[in-house]
C-alpha cells in the first residue's frame, strides 16, 4: 500500500510533469509474448533472490535455479523502454553468474547482452558506459545502487520519460524479494535530483513511487490514491503487458477501485487496450480463505461470452500489484464451476511476465 510520504512524492513529480505541459496514455488492440497458462500458476522451479547478508554486487548470488537449465541460465524480470517509451517488463533467460544483481544492471544498458535478445521495438533505460557497484542492505530491505558518472548521460525529452528510467531501475531490482527499496547514487554521493529534467529523488526508491505514472485532468492531485493496471499493447504479431500507474479520486478500498479503473479502460491515446467491456459490473470483491474473491456479472464474458487468457492476465496481476494478496478467485454470480476458459480454482501471481523464449 501507499504511504502518506509516498503520495506526496507522486503528487510532486505529477506536478512536473503536469507543468511541463506533457501528457502520457489510452487505448488499441493486441496478442501475447508467451501468454501464460489458464491457471496462471506460479512456477515452482525457480525461485531467485540476493543474499541476506550485506554484500558487494559482484558477491550476490541466485538461488533454486532450475536443475535442467543444463547451460546455467536464471529467469529474471528486468524492465526496458518500449516503442512508445513506456517501460515494460520482460521476462528474459539470462546467463547464471556470481552477482545477479549487477549481472541484471548490465542487461539494462544500451550495448550491452540485452541488445542481442530482446525484442525489436525495445531499447536498455541506462546510457552506453555505464558501471555500477551494488550492496544490499537485508535488514533495511534495501539494495544501494552506485552508478558511474556516465549515468548521467542518458536521454529523457520530457519529465515523464525522466522518471520512467527510475522506474526501470526501481521495478527490475525490487522484482528480487529481499529488496523493497533502491538508494542511487553517482560516483559515491547520493543523487536527490535528476539532472536533466530536475526530477526529484526523495528517499529511496520503492515501487509505491507508481511506474509509467498516468496523469488526469481535472484530478485534485492532492487528494488521490495511486492503482498500478496492467493493460495490452501490440508489437507487430505479439501483444505484451504494460504496467501504468493512475492517479484517481482517494479510496480506501483500492480492490474495488482497481477494478473499476480496469474497466473504464486505457487513457485514449495510449495505444493501449484491454478485453474488459465497459458495461461489466462489479458485483462483490472480498478477502475469504487469504485470497481475494472478484465477483462479476456475465458481462465479463464479453462477446464472445469466453474469459480470455488475456482478460485473466489484467485482472490478476492489477489485483495482485495493488492489494498484496497474491491469489484471486473469479467468480461469475457467485460461481465459479461453469466459467468458460477458467479452472475453478483460485489464481496465483505468476513470477514470470512477457516472457521470451529464444
Amino acid at each position: 500500500m501507499f504511504t502518506s510520504k509516498r503520495l506526496m512524492v507522486i503528487v510532486i513529480l505529477s506536478l512536473i510533469i503536469l507543468l511541463s505541459g506533457c501528457g502520457l496514455y489510452g487505448p488499441e488492440e493486441a496478442v501475447e509474448i508467451d501468454p501464460p497458462p489458464v491457471t496462471l500458476e506460479v512456477p515452482n522451479d525457480t525461485e531467485i533472490s540476493l543474499d541476506t547478508t550485506e554484500v558487494a554486487a559482484d558477491e550476490l548470488s541466485s538461488t533454486e535455479v532450475n536443475d535442467e537449465q543444463a547451460n546455467k541460465k536464471v529467469r529474471l524480470t528486468i524492465y526496458y523502454f518500449d516503442q512508445s517509451d513506456d517501460v515494460v517488463p520482460l521476462t528474459l533467460d539470462i546467463p547464471k553468474v556470481e552477482g545477479i544483481g549487477q549481472q541484471m544492471l548490465k542487461y539494462m544498458t544500451v550495448g550491452g547482452p540485452a541488445e542481442e535478445i530482446i525484442p525489436t521495438g525495445f531499447r536498455p533505460v541506462l546510457p552506453a558506459g555505464t558501471t555500477f557497484t551494488m550492496n544490499v542492505k537485508p535488514e533495511q530491505k534495501l539494495a544501494i545502487i552506485d552508478f558511474s558518472k556516465e549515468f548521467l548521460n542518458y536521454q529523457a525529452k520530457s519529465p515523464a520519460e525522466e522518471k520512467k528510467i527510475l522506474d526501470a531501475i526501481t521495478w527490475s531490482i525490487t522484482g528480487f524479494p529481499t529488496v523493497e527499496q533502491v538508494e542511487i547514487r553517482v560516483n559515491g554521493y547520493i543523487l536527490e535530483e535528476m539532472p536533466v529534467w530536475k526530477t526529484p529523488i526523495v528517499g529511496p526508491l520503492s515501487r509505491a513511487d507508481g511506474i509509467n505514472l498516468e496523469l488526469a485532468g481535472n484530478l485534485d492531485i492532492s487528494r488521490t490514491t495511486p492503482v498500478t493496471l496492467y493493460f495490452y499493447r501490440t508489437l507487430q504479431d505479439k501483444e505484451y503487458l504494460v504496467p501504468v500507474t493512475r492517479l484517481i479520486p482517494k479510496t480506501d478500498d483500492i480492490a474495488k477501485a482497481t477494478l473499476e479503473q480496469l474497466i473504464i479502460g486505457p487513457k485514449p491515446g495510449s495505444n493501449l487496450t484491454s478485453s474488459l467491456l465497459p458495461t461489466t459490473k462489479i458485483l462483490s470483491v472480498k478477502v475469504s480463505d487469504n485470497y481475494l474473491v472478484a465477483d462479476f456479472d456475465e458481462e465479463i464474458l464479453g462477446l464472445d461470452k469466453q474469459l480470455s487468457n488475456q482478460l485473466i492476465d489484467m485482472i490478476v496481476y492489477s489485483l495482485t500489484e495493488n492489494t498484496n494478496i497474491p491469489t484471486i478467485q473469479i467468480k461469475i454470480k457467485g460461481e465459479t464451476g461453469n466459467i468458460p476458459g477458467i479452472l475453478s480454482e483460485p489464481i496465483m501471481r505468476p513470477e514470470k511476465i512477457n516472457s521470451i523464449v529464444f
